[in-house]
C-alpha cells in the first residue's frame, strides 16, 4: 500500500477558495474542496454557533457517538487556514528539492516569519522562478508573454533549517498517545514530505505527523484511524473496498469522537466538520461504516487509557 496523506492535503488557497495541487503522496491532494452545503469562510450570517460544537451527550451524561457523527455530518462546517498556509511547490521544483536531500516541509523566510520561525542563515535551498519574457504584439501594441524562462533561487528554507517554537502535543489526563501507539502495535515514524499543508500520513501500521501540522494531536487520532479502519494494510477475507470519501469520512469521524470523547480543546471541530461533509459529499454511509468508526475509536481509547484512568473506572464500578 501507498502512503495517505490525511487529514491533510495539497489545498492551495486561490481567490478565498481552495482548490489542490496534485502530488506523490495519495490523500486530499487529489481533489477540489467543492463539497456541498460547505461554506467558505464564516458559516450562515458570519456569526457561528458556537452551541452546536458541544458534544451531544446523553441521558447517562455520556458522549453519544452516533448523535455526534450526525453532528459531524449535518452542522455545516468553516475553513480555516490549516491546508493552505505553505506554497504548494511545483512538481519540478520538489523533484530539484529531493536532489538537494531535503525532505521536510519548505518555506520562503516570510511564510517562516509568519509562523513564528526564523531563517538560519546560510540555510535556503534552491528552487525555480519563473521570469516570463514578453514581445510587443506589432498590430496592437500590447506586450504579451512569449515564452517563459525558469531562474535558479535560494529562495526556500527546510524546517530543520529554522529556529523557532516546536509544536506542542497536548496531554490529556485521561489517554496516552504513546501507550496507545505501542499497544495498537502502531509506529510513528519521522515526516518525509516537502509540502508543509499535508499534515500527516500513514501507511501500513506507521504513522507521520508533520512538524509543522496545525493540531497535531488531532492529525495522529486521523491517522490512527486510517490505520485502525484497515485503509493502510489492505482487506480482510470478505470485506469489500470502499471508496476514498468514505474512507476519510471514517478517519476523520474516528478524529472527531476521540477529541469530543477526551476532550481535546487544541482543535477545530468546524474544520473537522467541513473535512468530513466535503470528502462524502453525494456518498452513502451505511451502519457497516458507523459500526467501523466505532469500533476504531473504541480500540483507541481503550488503547491509551492512563492507569489513573483505568484505577477511577474500576473505583466507580466497585462502588
Amino acid at each position: 500500500m501507498g502512503k495517505r496523506c490525511a487529514d491533510k492535503g495539497a489545498y492551495r488557497c486561490d481567490g478565498g477558495k481552495l482548490s489542490v495541487g496534485v502530488g506523490s503522496v495519495r490523500g486530499v491532494g487529489q481533489a477540489s474542496w467543492a463539497g456541498p452545503g460547505i461554506p467558505e469562510g464564516d458559516c450562515h450570517d458570519c456569526t457561528h454557533d458556537r452551541a452546536r460544537d458541544a458534544p451531544a451527550v446523553d441521558q447517562d451524561g455520556d458522549v453519544d457517538w452516533r448523535a455526534l457523527l450526525e453532528q459531524a455530518m449535518t452542522v455545516p462546517g468553516r475553513l480555516g487556514d490549516t491546508y493552505c498556509r505553505f506554497h504548494q511547490y511545483s512538481l519540478a521544483n520538489q523533484l530539484l528539492l529531493l536532489s538537494q536531500g531535503v525532505t521536510e516541509p519548505c518555506a520562503p523566510f516570510k511564510v517562516w516569519k509568519a509562523l513564528g520561525r526564523i531563517p538560519v542563515k546560510g540555510g535556503a535551498r534552491f528552487v525555480r522562478h519563473p521570469r516570463p519574457v514578453y514581445e510587443k504584439d506589432a498590430e496592437t501594441g500590447e506586450r504579451a508573454i512569449k515564452f517563459v524562462r525558469f531562474v535558479l533561487r535560494r529562495s526556500t528554507f527546510p524546517y530543520s533549517n529554522t529556529v523557532g517554537p516546536e509544536i506542542e502535543w497536548p496531554e490529556l489526563p485521561a489517554w496516552d498517545a504513546q501507550r496507545a501507539l505501542a499497544a495498537l502495535d502502531i509506529t510513528q515514524v519521522p515526516y518525509a514530505l516537502i509540502d508543509g499543508n499535508c499534515q500527516g500520513y500513514s501507511f501500513e501500521r506507521n504513522v507521520a505527523v508533520s512538524p509543522v501540522a496545525k493540531f497535531a494531536l488531532k492529525t495522529l487520532f486521523h491517522e490512527c484511524g486510517h490505520v485502525m479502519l484497515g485503509h493502510t494494510t489492505g482487506l480482510g477475507d470478505g470485506e469489500s473496498p470502499c471508496s476514498r470519501g468514505v474512507e476519510e469520512f471514517g478517519a476523520e469521524a474516528v478524529a472527531y469522537l476521540l477529541a469530543h470523547e477526551l476532550e481535546l480543546t487544541e482543535w477545530a471541530p468546524e474544520e473537522s466538520r467541513a473535512y468530513i461533509q466535503h470528502w462524502l459529499g453525494d456518498e452513502r454511509v451505511t451502519d457497516s461504516h458507523i459500526r467501523a468508526v466505532f469500533t476504531a475509536t473504541d480500540k483507541i481509547l481503550r488503547a491509551g487509557r492512563t492507569l489513573a484512568e483505568i484505577a477511577d473506572d474500576e473505583e466507580a464500578d466497585a462502588a
